[in-house]
């Protein structure tokens, strides 16, 4: 008898930890969908580039709303296992979001390559 398993999954590599997530779950589409709003959102907040309470609070939003991205996709125990060693650093937590949203989008890409026949 024949089956069908469907290959959704995405594996990471962080910094020598290993995660694998499901591309397609909806937990990850709407970690994604959030991370893309509240991002622009952010960008687009008018602030005073002299005002440095501003643009620490600006900072501080932007690390929030990365960490709410990863212990969405990683999982709480995930997060923490990346940084155990790590303080929160901002500029750190946005490139591992960027890293597996490049991720997400290579995968979906591949998929659609692979239905569309062009793989």
């Amino acid at each position: 008898m024949a089956s069908f398993k469907s290959n959704t999954q995405i594996p990471l590599d962080i910094d020598g930890h290993q995660f694998v997530i499901d591309g397609i779950s909806k937990t990850v589409m709407t970690a994604v969908q959030v991370i893309t709003k509240r991002s622009a959102e952010l960008v687009d907040r008018k602030i005073d580039a002299n005002n440095s309470v501003q643009l620490l609070e600006q900072v501080d939003d932007m690390a929030a709303i990365c960490k709410d991205f990863l212990t969405s996709v990683l999982g709480l125990v995930g997060y923490e296992e990346l940084m155990a060693d790590r303080v929160d650093d901002v500029a750190y937590l946005s490139d591992v979001c960027q890293y597996i949203l490049q991720e997400i989008t290579a995968a979906k890409t591949a998929r659609i390559n692979r239905m569309m026949g062009r793989s």
